[in-house]
């Protein structure tokens, strides 16, 4: 916990946006593995699952679908470096 005594859940909230975003994994292997985490903090489980739906919320704010997960993902040539 930061020195201000306020938890820090961005981590989470981000998490939450991508697994929304880009399905990454199972929705229910995110979601217990934050809770197996969490197991021995339960006082903070709420405000991490909350963090969490904040984070997929964000990505469907608006038009209710993620316009990010609507892209199909294509790999970029990388020029090669020069030394």
């Amino acid at each position: 916990m930061p020195a201000n005594g306020r938890p820090m859940v961005k981590n989470v909230v981000a998490l939450g946006a991508l697994q929304s975003a880009l399905n990454l994994l199972p929705e229910d292997s995110l979601v217990g593995t934050l809770r197996h985490v969490l197991h021995d903090k339960p006082a903070l489980l709420p405000l991490n699952e909350s963090a969490y739906a904040a984070g997929q919320r964000a990505v469907h704010a608006g038009d209710g679908s993620s316009q990010i997960a609507d892209r199909k993902l294509e790999p970029t040539a990388v020029a090669p470096a020069h030394g």
